[in-house]
């Protein structure tokens, strides 16, 4: 299935007019990106995951992604504490 848009990701960080560069390098944006993916999947779980992408109009099964996604950042939460 081909991709209808660019990366969310590369699509902010690759924008000049973007008002983060003024705060952070393309790297550093990045990782900050898949920290807030992680805090959302720890926070949300893989239901709320599921029905975002579903809202999203994304029609494949996700869950081979999801789930290790959700582990992981639930693991890396506890991890914190």
């Amino acid at each position: 299935m081909p991709r209808r848009f660019k990366g969310l990701i590369e699509t902010v960080i690759n924008d000049p007019k973007r008002p983060w560069r003024a705060n952070a390098t393309p790297v550093a944006a990045r990782n900050d990106a898949n920290c807030v993916l992680e805090a959302l999947l720890a926070e949300y779980g893989l239901d709320a995951a599921a029905g975002a992408l579903k809202k999203q109009g994304l029609k494949g099964d996700y869950q081979y992604i999801i789930e290790p996604l959700h582990a992981e950042a639930v693991a890396r939460r506890l991890q914190r504490r």
